[in-house]
């Protein structure tokens, strides 16, 4: 068991965030961590629909935000944080985790490669 959860972490840890994003975004549905959910940066005035201007510079002020940066989400306290990498210190991504739960649960969220290395058998040790 531990071996898959390192295999699918190492996995994970590779893709690019393009890649990773809906995944995480998946995982985060099934354990209802709807603040860590990670946003493009593309769709940020769609998400700040409704919004009052203050609403909005209150939750960039009291958050750590860039607008520079690629991908953004809520922090504990609704406010935005954003980062570039899924490393990055304000990144809500943890991939070990996110492994864990894959592993315990049986769940692919619709990736083949998770899928495979779910299935895989894993090799004894001489």
């Amino acid at each position: 068991m531990e071996d898959k959860i390192r295999a699918i972490e190492s996995f994970l840890d590779e893709l690019d965030m393009e890649q990773l994003v809906p995944l995480w975004n998946e995982y985060c549905e099934a354990v209802n961590y709807m603040d860590d959910m990670v946003e493009n940066m593309d769709a940020f005035d769609e998400l700040m629909t409704g919004m009052e201007p203050h609403e909005i510079a209150q939750k960039v002020c009291y958050g750590d935000f860039n607008y520079a940066h690629n991908w953004f989400s809520f922090n504990g306290y609704g406010n935005l944080v954003s980062f570039g990498r899924a490393e990055d210190e304000n990144s809500p991504i943890y991939t070990l985790e996110m492994a864990e739960y894959i592993v315990k649960h049986d769940v692919d969220f619709g990736c083949d490669e998770v899928r495979e290395l779910l299935d895989g058998t894993e090799e004894e040790e001489e």
